[in-house]
């Protein structure tokens, strides 16, 4: 028996989590968060309960109530006795959190297979956030005896011996789990290291899309794709239609074109915002800097993303090819003439490697040479602008997806408030999309030629009916292959 259960990404964009069972193996397709359907509960300000472990999401439907799937200290939290591991791997196809937000709640012994890139990304969230666990697990509920005297004391999440390391395997040929054979199928998409999967069943092959794209600077990924896809003769194929109903498509061209004009327009200082993971973003915004005789500055955290994608052998921008904006933080001594061990008490150990190299540069660098940088500041960065002191003609350039909820239309209204008072009046919107458009969704489908066609990761997916024999799928139900 093979069969397919949407426990997410049903009529939603983002959320999949897909359970494939096929004799006794039983494998997740992603495990994410659906942004619309937490939307509905939850706000930047409102969140699940953590004493309540996974409670509160089982009961808001934004979890599935399986057994032997969560982490052993939530499960006993409430109330659950221990339970036996059920299932034998996650299949990820890129770290975005639509796609694996929700780990953090799942047994660190269900091993996670991904490319090398989800790997390096997941590492840089832990290493960047003390909540952040894609590749760890810090035990919560837990008392421990006291070093000195008797008793116990809470474990400290700080504390190496609370920490319980995620089992990892990094994939880039074909691979086996239980009964299924699976081939790790490299795509272009809005964050590097995206894969779909073909995963050979009793009952045929079943093609997996993940998120693609064929507009991106890498879209020769996803022509293969398609082309090994179509090989395949799949009984099923699961498809994401984010755009199935859009033919609208801006490249990378365009927004290296829209920055190249500005850098030749201004003498000053060119902010920008784009996604902190998308490394061909990073590219556009680095190629556009250059050919003007500018360099782009990235933050902390993309030096430590492309540090670990440099270690690892990944396709990016090289760290010694941009600058790192180093923030004034807590007493904001970086800037002054201080013995060093003081500066260092301002940051972070991960941030310590970045501080004193050759391409660091801080407000002082960036107020004193504005024309010759393009600055990255994100949302959680505009409070810098006091610092840089931005000069009039400052250009900036929004190279990040328009808002689509009450939440990010206000966060667009803050981000306008801060370029208006500070006199940052020439502004353009220029953004790729990290999704293929109907058009190319229509092809790809029909290349391919599965038997069976299911659409996730979509609010349109009726569009799909017309494509080819298609399954609509409903929440929670079984379909049997």
């Amino acid at each position: 028996m093979t069969s397919l259960i949407c426990f997410g990404g049903v009529d939603e964009i983002g959320g999949n989590k897909i359970l494939l069972e096929d004799k006794s193996t039983r494998v997740w397709l992603d495990f994410g968060m659906g942004f619309g359907t937490a939307a509905n509960f939850y706000s930047e300000f409102i969140g699940p309960k953590k004493c309540n472990g996974i409670g509160d999401y089982i009961a808001l439907g934004l979890a599935p109530d399986l057994k032997g799937l969560y982490r052993q200290d939530y499960l006993k939290k409430m109330k659950r006795k221990e339970e036996e591991k059920e299932f034998d791997a996650i299949l990820l196809t890129h770290a975005h959190f639509d796609h694996n937000g929700y780990f953090n709640l799942l047994r660190p012994d269900i091993p996670v297979y991904c490319s090398k890139g989800s790997e390096c990304v997941m590492k840089m969230l832990d290493a960047t956030s003390f909540t952040s666990e894609f590749l760890r697990e810090k035990k919560s509920f837990t008392l421990v005896p006291k070093k000195r005297g008797d008793g116990l004391k809470r474990l400290d999440a700080r504390d190496p011996e609370g920490v319980v390391e995620r089992e990892v395997v990094a994939v880039n040929k074909k691979f086996s789990i239980g009964s299924l054979e699976v081939t790790p199928l490299p795509v272009d998409h809005s964050l590097p290291g995206a894969l779909a999967y073909a995963i050979e069943t009793s009952k045929g092959t079943i093609i997996y899309s993940g998120d693609f794209r064929f507009h991106g600077l890498n879209e020769e990924k996803t022509r293969k794709f398609v082309e090994k896809a179509s090989a395949f003769e799949p009984e099923c194929m699961i498809c994401e239609g984010t755009r199935i109903d859009s033919e609208n498509t801006e490249t990378e061209q365009d927004v290296y074109e829209a920055v190249t004009g500005f850098c030749k327009d201004s003498q000053a200082l060119v902010i920008t915002n784009y996604p902190v993971r998308d490394t061909d973003r990073m590219a556009t915004f680095k190629k556009a800097a250059e050919d003007n005789e500018r360099k782009l500055v990235v933050s902390l955290k993309q030096a430590f993303l492309l540090k670990e994608f440099e270690q690892a052998g990944e396709p990016a921008p090289k760290l010694s090819e941009v600058n790192v904006y180093i923030p004034r933080k807590t007493w904001g001594l970086i800037t002054e003439e201080i013995d060093w061990q003081y500066v260092l008490g301002d940051y972070d150990p991960w941030e310590y490697e970045f501080l004193q190299e050759k391409n660091a540069v801080t407000c002082k660098q960036l107020n004193e040479n504005q024309e010759e940088f393009v600055w990255r500041c994100d949302f959680f960065e505009l409070k810098e602008l006091i610092d840089v002191k931005p000069g009039k003609t400052t250009k900036y350039v929004w190279s990040v997806t328009e808002p689509f909820d009450t939440k990010m239309e206000l966060n667009q209204q803050i981000v306008m408030n801060w370029l208006n008072h500070f006199n940052i009046n020439d502004v353009i919107h220029k953004h790729v999309s990290g999704h293929a458009n109907g058009q190319d969704i229509k092809e790809t489908i029909q290349t391919i030629k599965p038997k069976k066609l299911i659409p996730v990761h979509t609010e349109h997916a009726k569009d799909f009916q017309k494509l080819a024999n298609c399954i609509l799928p409903e929440k929670a139900e079984k379909i049997e292959l």
